[in-house]
């Protein structure tokens, strides 16, 4: 995201449209993140990224929107980590 303190996260890359996003959010804008690549896989959920993302966005207020929600089938989860 391009709202995501550099300083925090080190990775920084432009989204460009892909077979997975034909129009990326941000595209051609410097986005900051963690680098994932060499994650082990996981075989469970884990919300580490996404919480670390939420605390530390210059803009809380558009984190979360109606996909996120949709993915997450009620706005619980999104009150949750808030």
């Amino acid at each position: 995201s391009p709202f995501l303190d550099k300083t925090i996260f080190n990775f920084q890359f432009t989204p460009q449209p892909n077979e997975g996003a034909k129009y990326p959010k941000h595209q051609n804008k410097i986005c900051y993140g963690n680098n994932l690549t060499n994650t082990k896989k996981l075989d469970n959920l884990n919300l580490q990224w996404l919480i670390k993302a939420y605390k530390n966005t210059a803009n809380n207020a558009n984190f979360f929107n109606n996909f996120f929600t949709k993915l997450a089938g009620t706005k619980k989860l999104q009150h949750q980590i808030e």
